[in-house]
């Protein structure tokens, strides 16, 4: 794996954009880069006709891989290299392939026997790997690469929330009256199995969890020139505009346009048809243009309203996963039951999702917190 190198190159890149352009810098970043390239940090693919050094292939340490690949990424863009940016894309499909996207969940190591891993890590799914492909999957897509928002949107909304812990009591029931265990509140962990989490946190999973979060967050919606563009259906207080999603209950969003926007650009997830959205502006029926995933809502106003309506189906998969077969119950894109359980004293059950199947969203008074600087990805 190539992970030993990836948090210097992103150093360096950081060093080289922000500390005046120097070409030791440069040199010193180029070097770790045709390192990390060499074949022999890939895997050997040459039987199948094609050169995995070239084409993204890895094995190992999905964690591991997929930092790396945000450092590769990083020098892709800072040196304005083509074949790198489209190397990191294959890279990042050959990721979804050995995963399940619609859940979010990645395996802690890929091909574990060759590299002397126990066969139970195909099974583990760590926090640090799911957030590295959140960021994955916003950067492609400002980058040009791919339009990979529902990517992001799966992992949100299911493994990355559930490897979180967010539920003090659960929390303090597994530490068994442990004192000081309220700290550990939003901190993240791993899971052993695809349906049970440990409960313990790890320093690395809660830093990168809260990384990859903040990815999201900021790509719920963003504003330039009089122009909203709103890419997840999540909820999210901003200065120009606020989205309230009754997702997973209902098929409905509301954005509320507070005072900047003129135009708003909003994006259809994949599972919904585009002309079964049926779209309101104050109430009023509105039938807005629309550039491939987005409609858009023009001549805006302070004070304004969008909703959107649309169906919210619930389906029913199965997967494979290290050799056992689930079956998986989405209501849209969220995951709502998942079969068969793992079970033990130690673990944490996950998808306890029974209040999803209620038709309201549950609604509730709160002071909304809206930043007045956002920070830039980095």
């Amino acid at each position: 794996m190539k992970y030993e190198q990836a948090y210097a190159i992103r150093a360096l890149v950081r060093a080289y954009k922000y500390g005046g352009n120097r070409k030791d810098i440069l040199d010193l970043l180029r070097m770790l880069t045709r390192f990390d390239l060499k074949p022999g940090m890939w895997e050997n693919t040459t039987l199948e006709g094609y050169k995995g050094n070239e084409h993204g292939i890895f094995a190992g340490h999905f964690h591991g891989n997929a930092g790396a690949l945000l450092s590769l990424l990083d020098v892709a863009e800072v040196e304005k290299n083509a074949w790198l940016k489209e190397f990191v894309r294959e890279a990042y499909d050959h990721a979804i392939r050995n995963g399940v996207v619609r859940m979010g969940w990645f395996p802690a190591h890929i091909t574990p026997a060759k590299y002397e891993r126990p066969e139970s890590s195909a099974r583990h799914c760590e926090t640090c790997g799911l957030a590295e492909m959140v960021e994955l999957g916003v950067r492609l897509s400002d980058a040009g690469l791919g339009e990979y928002w529902d990517d992001v949107d799966a992992i949100v909304r299911n493994q990355l929330t559930e490897q979180q812990f967010w539920n003090e009591g659960v929390v303090r029931e597994m530490s068994k009256g442990a004192p000081g265990i309220g700290q550990f509140v939003g901190g993240f962990t791993e899971t052993p199995t695809l349906t049970a989490a440990n409960p313990v946190t790890y320093g690395c999973c809660s830093a990168n969890g809260a990384m990859g979060l903040y990815y999201a967050w900021e790509g719920i919606t963003r504003f330039k020139d009089g122009v909203a563009t709103v890419n997840l259906f999540l909820n999210r207080a901003s200065k120009w505009m606020d989205i309230d999603s009754h997702l997973p209950y209902e098929g409905k969003v509301e954005l509320h346009n507070k005072k900047e926007a003129r135009m708003a650009l909003v994006r259809i997830p994949n599972w919904v048809e585009m002309n079964q959205v049926r779209c309101f502006v104050n109430g009023k029926a509105l039938d807005p243009g629309q550039s491939r995933r987005y409609l858009i809502f023009e001549n805006l106003r302070q004070g304004e309203t969008i909703r959107l309506e649309f169906p919210n189906p619930e389906t029913k998969d199965g997967y494979t996963i290290a050799g056992e077969r689930y079956q998986v119950t989405f209501r849209g894109s969220t995951v709502v039951d998942i079969e068969p359980r793992a079970k033990g004293p130690e673990l944490i059950p996950l998808y306890q999702g029974s209040h999803y199947w209620a038709e309201k969203a549950p609604m509730h008074a709160a002071r909304r917190f809206a930043a007045e600087k956002i920070l830039p990805l980095q």
